[in-house]
C-alpha cells in the first residue's frame, strides 16, 4: 500500500518532485508499470541477498587472505580468483532463492494495479487468484497451482542433483 501511496501519479511525493524537476513520470501508468513492480521487488529482496553474501563473506577463514597475500594476490585477484570461487555455492543459493520466490509475487502487483493495466504485469499467482475469486473457476485455478507447484518443485529438485553432484556426494 505505501508503494501506491508513494508512486501515485497525482498524490505521490515521488512523481511530484520528478514532475518539479521537468520530468514528469507515471510509475502506474501502461508503459511504465512492468518496471515499476520491477524494481520494488529488487528494492525489497536486494537487502536480503547483500546480507547472506555478506555472512559468507565474513565466515571465509583468515588463512585464505595471509596464503593469498604471501602469493601476491590482492584486491582485484584476491576477489577474483580466491573470494568468487569460494562463495559461488552462496550466490547460486541466493539466486535459487529469487528465482522460487519469483513465481509466487503477488502482493506488489495486487496492490499497485491488481494485475493490469490490461493484464500487462499478471503473474501466475495473480492469475490463479483472479481465477478463483473473480471467475469461479476452481477447478482451472487449482490446476494452474498444481502445474505451478510441480513446475517449482521440479526446479527445486533439478538444483538440489546439481548442488549435490557438484559436491561429490
Amino acid at each position: 500500500v505505501m508503494y501506491r501511496l508513494i508512486l501515485n501519479e497525482l498524490t505521490g511525493v515521488i512523481p511530484a518532485y520528478l514532475a518539479l524537476a521537468g520530468y514528469p513520470i507515471n510509475f502506474l501508468g501502461r508503459n511504465n508499470v512492468y518496471m515499476t513492480v520491477i524494481g520494488i521487488e529488487v528494492l525489497q529482496w536486494t537487502p536480503f541477498a547483500f546480507l547472506i553474501m555478506l555472512t559468507a563473506r565474513q565466515g571465509l577463514a583468515g588463512e585464505l587472505e595471509e596464503a593469498a597475500a604471501v602469493d601476491g594476490a590482492t584486491g582485484f585477484r584476491f576477489n577474483t580468483l580466491v573470494v568468487l570461487p569460494v562463495m559461488i555455492p552462496t550466490i547460486i543459493i541466493v539466486a535459487f532463492i529469487r528465482f522460487i520466490d519469483s513465481f509466487r509475487v503477488f502482493d506488489h502487483i495486487y496492490v499497485l494495479t491488481g494485475g493490469g493495466p490490461g493484464n500487462r504485469t499478471t503473474s501466475l499467482s495473480i492469475y490463479i487468484y483472479k481465477l478463483f475469486f473473480n471467475q469461479n473457476f476452481l477447478g482451472e485455478a487449482v490446476a494452474v497451482s498444481i502445474m505451478l507447484l510441480v513446475a517449482s518443485l521440479t526446479l527445486l529438485f533439478a538444483g538440489l542433483r546439481l548442488a549435490i553432484r557438484r559436491n561429490g556426494r
